[in-house]
């Protein structure tokens, strides 16, 4: 990619019991936007440093960039929680606050 590659920015939340199916969404957005210059904007909870820098290399390896951000555990614990859903699901909503508004 070139520096005049506008870049497709994609915000993504997850935790540590989505790994694996990240994975196959990150190799499939790569496979289907082979000319496109990609960003990947990750919200983690309950991700390990090695495990982000894995995820970081991987993207890498495909020329993409990834930026991580953390919400703050205390926030999350605040909303309500169900049998199937954990607090994570609320963390896509705190995007706004974290990634700069030029994105």
């Amino acid at each position: 990619m070139n520096n005049n590659t506008p870049v497709f920015n994609i915000a993504i939340a997850f935790d540590k019991n989505y790994l694996n199916p990240l994975y196959a969404l990150i190799t499939s957005i790569f496979f289907n936007n082979r000319n496109t210059q990609l960003s990947f904007h990750f919200i983690t909870r309950e991700i390990p440093d090695k495990i982000k820098e894995q995820i970081f290399d991987y993207i890498r390896g495909y020329n993409g960039m990834v930026t991580f951000y953390k919400v703050d555990e205390e926030i999350l614990s605040r909303f309500a929680v169900l049998r199937h859903w954990n607090s994570t699901i609320y963390s896509k909503l705190f995007f706004p606050l974290y990634v700069k508004s030029d994105i």
